[in-house]
């Protein structure tokens, strides 16, 4: 008999993010910083090819730019109750309602509109950025579903290990090369996959020990026959 040759292995988890990315909190003091720094600050993170990564960076000036507004109306007497941070849909309805308004001669109310302005068209476009990805990760779940559909069937062929080996192989590449999916689908297609993974090996385990109880047989079969030649 042959001595079957079954590569060593070992099994490895396919970590995946299920969310972007992100930098981290802003290295910036942003409430040092006057409205129109505020402002050009805001133009160049929606110049900057990264900016749909650039969201706490964005919510910190759109923050820090109305902490200000609030600080410089209150010194001019302009206020004296606090301004508030709008929320997207506020500032999305103050925009559209600006479009109708003449030109005030209040410069905070035109530097606020200004900001506006800015702070909406990027937001329109990360929600469709946000969009997309979502529709990527849904394609890549489905994508993540037929790899695992794949590895199955190969796990129910039982077939000799040194066969299926290059398949098996050949999936898991296809595993890793897939992007991330949903977040709520993360864990559980981790983990189903994970499983098979784990059934794979444990046939090559089985497949291995048969094959060392095997060549044993056959030794001691040997060792019998040249015993009894020796007795002739």
């Amino acid at each position: 008999m042959s001595d079957v040759i079954i590569p060593d292995v070992e099994i490895t988890s396919d970590v995946v993010l299920a969310e972007t990315v992100e930098n981290a909190e802003p290295a910036v003091n942003y409430s040092e910083k006057t409205l129109v720094e505020l402002i050009r600050l805001f133009e160049e993170l929606v110049q900057n090819e990264e900016r749909m990564k650039m969201s706490k960076e964005a919510e910190a000036i759109k923050s820090a730019f109305y902490k200000r507004l609030q600080k410089e109306k209150s010194d001019a007497g302009l206020v004296s109750a606090e301004v508030a941070e709008p929320s997207d849909e506020m500032v999305e309805a103050d925009v559209e309602a600006a479009e109708t308004v003449e030109v005030s001669d209040d410069p905070f109310v035109e530097i606020e509109r200004g900001f506006k302005e800015i702070y909406n068209r990027y937001r329109k476009e990360r929600a469709e950025y946000n969009r997309q990805l979502e529709q990527e990760r849904e394609q890549n779940l489905a994508m993540k579903e037929a790899v695992i559909a794949d590895l199955k069937a190969l796990l129910e062929k039982q077939e000799d290990v040194n066969a299926t080996f290059p398949a098996f192989r050949e999936i898991q590449n296809r595993w890793r090369a897939i992007g991330p999916v949903p977040a709520q689908n993360y864990r559980n297609i981790n983990e189903t996959y994970q499983l098979y993974v784990e059934q794979f090996y444990d046939m090559v385990k089985i497949n291995r020990e048969l094959r060392d109880l095997d060549f044993k047989k056959n030794l001691e079969a040997k060792e019998q026959l040249c015993e009894q030649a020796e007795k002739q």
